[in-house]
């Protein structure tokens, strides 16, 4: 899912574990916070997952670019804030960040959002691989949102699924936008616009909520936030009921209710306050 490329050269020292591979990324920030996550140890020829993520669907032998991808997918939904990484630190002045000492294994790596010039960067999440020795370097990949001039802002809100699989999602959500506790807006999101939408031109002064409503029957909700960016998780939490494919009723029932109420009872909802242009 990235470039990887030998080191031939010394590299600089970060965070360490108990191991003998490294990981080197490069980014295009300085001072950005990345975090890797153990994710599975090799077992045979493959990989066993690690307890916290041996409730994951995806297939950890992954054999397309797709495959990684959902696997990825799968790895961030089931990190909670709270996880605890087997490294982390901080880009340097170059945007240069080592990881010594990483034991053999499958590695989800993670970062955190960070803004120049009127645009927020934002890492994309990965997954590597390591075996013992092994030196890595990979250039990691980022998306880009204009903050805007003056006093606007912009956010960002993703879909991931989680514990499921792809067969008993919903085409579609809905996404509400609140500006200072009221619906300023609301979109449909679907795998076509692969499950992501950006606002823009937004009052920075004003304090923005992301709320999914309804929630697809069958799952759980969850909403985390870095820098500009949502990212909401559903969770499927059982077999029974489960949401239907292709049934465009369900999309204009959830639209229905979604007028009805501005806030669904039970719904999960995160706030970001955007600080001024200049406070980063």
């Amino acid at each position: 899912m990235c470039a990887l490329l030998l080191l031939a050269a010394a590299v600089p020292v970060s965070a360490s574990a108990d191991g003998s591979a490294s990981l080197t990324l490069k980014y295009v920030l300085p001072d950005i916070e990345f975090r890797v996550y153990l994710a599975a140890t090799p077992s045979g020829s493959g990989y066993t997952p690690a307890a916290a993520y041996s409730g994951v669907s995806a297939s950890f032998a992954p054999k397309t670019a797709q495959d990684w991808v959902t696997l990825t997918d799968a790895l961030v939904a089931a990190t909670a804030s709270t996880a605890a990484p087997a490294a982390s630190g901080k880009t340097d002045a170059s945007g240069s960040l080592t990881f010594n000492g990483l034991a053999a294994g499958m590695y989800l790596v993670m970062g955190d959002s960070g803004s120049k010039n009127n645009i927020e960067y934002t890492p994309t999440p990965f997954v590597v691989t390591l075996t013992e020795g092994q030196a890595l370097v990979c250039q990691v990949k980022h998306t880009e949102t204009p903050i805007g001039p003056g006093n606007t802002t912009t956010v960002t809100v993703r879909k991931l699924w989680s514990r499921d699989k792809a067969s008993v999602r919903p085409d579609a959500i809905v996404v509400q936008l609140l500006r200072d506790g009221e619906v300023y807006d609301t979109q449909v999101i679907t795998a076509a616009t692969s499950w992501r939408f950006t606002w823009v031109d937004l009052d920075a002064d004003s304090t923005w909520t992301v709320n999914e409503d309804p929630v697809p029957p069958g799952y759980t909700v969850s909403i985390s936030q870095r820098g500009r960016l949502f990212t909401i998780t559903n969770t499927y939490k059982s077999p029974s009921d489960p949401p239907r494919t292709g049934d465009d009723s369900n999309l204009g029932m959830w639209a229905a209710v979604m007028t009805a109420s501005l806030v669904c009872a039970g719904a999960a909802v995160l706030v970001y306050k955007k600080r001024r242009p200049g406070n980063d």
